[in-house]
């Protein structure tokens, strides 16, 4: 599959937690992972956004990460970027980090080593 105005970039497959679902348990997803609703676990995703309105608790890893809703937990990314509504209560860990002028970070922001892939760190 590729992008429609790049046909040499390819897009990476997308699931997305809706709005109205709540996942208690932990995911892997081998491409993006979208949350608008809600996470009490962990997630491993290549990429991984958590939408304005989103919650989720827990261990979330990924090589890109974008937030815009609300983590309470631990965040371990390669690329962070977090948006102006961005709500983090806990531990960040990155190799390189943008903050959004009105996002609140409530712990620790540390500069980390390369971070295994996702495939590596669920262990497959």
């Amino acid at each position: 599959m590729t992008d429609a105005v790049n046909d040499d970039i390819p897009l990476i497959p997308a699931s997305v937690i809706a709005a109205e679902l709540k996942i208690v348990g932990d995911l892997v997803s081998a491409g993006r992972l979208i949350v608008r609703g809600s996470i009490d676990g962990s997630a491993v995703a290549v990429e991984l956004d958590i939408d304005e309105g989103a919650i989720v608790n827990g261990v979330f890893r990924s090589q890109m990460a974008k937030v815009a809703g609300q983590l309470t937990g631990e965040l371990l990314a390669r690329v962070v970027t977090l948006a102006a509504t961005a709500q983090i209560d806990g531990v960040i860990e990155q190799t390189s980090l943008c903050i959004a002028e009105g996002a609140v970070v409530t712990g620790t922001i540390r500069k980390g080593q390369a971070l295994d892939s996702p495939k590596t760190a669920t262990g497959s």
